[in-house]
């Protein structure tokens, strides 16, 4: 685990996703009657990676975005706790 200096060094290089350790949860699968091994559970982890301008050329004013549960992205600015974090970690999406 690392600080945000770390993490945001990752975002630039392009060497990872990154996300706080509190941002990774998975939820079980609604259970079923009788269960079904094959229902996967639910991922609701989000991350952060950087916005690259779009085959539009359109230009990111806030370039690092965050993935939500729903797999969107939505602009991300950091808070006092972020930053001073020492949580941060890589991710594979």
């Amino acid at each position: 685990m690392a600080d945000f200096s770390w993490a945001l060094t990752q975002l630039r290089t392009g060497a990872a996703f990154v996300q706080r350790v509190g941002w990774v949860k998975k939820i079980p699968a609604v259970p079923a009657n009788p269960p079904n091994p094959a229902v996967p559970a639910q991922d609701l982890s989000m991350w952060l990676q950087v916005a690259l301008p779009g085959n539009d050329g359109r230009v990111y004013a806030n370039p690092i975005m965050q993935r939500q549960p729903n797999n969107t992205l939505s602009p991300w600015l950091i808070g006092q706790t972020d930053l001073l974090a020492t949580d941060w970690q890589a991710v594979q999406p």
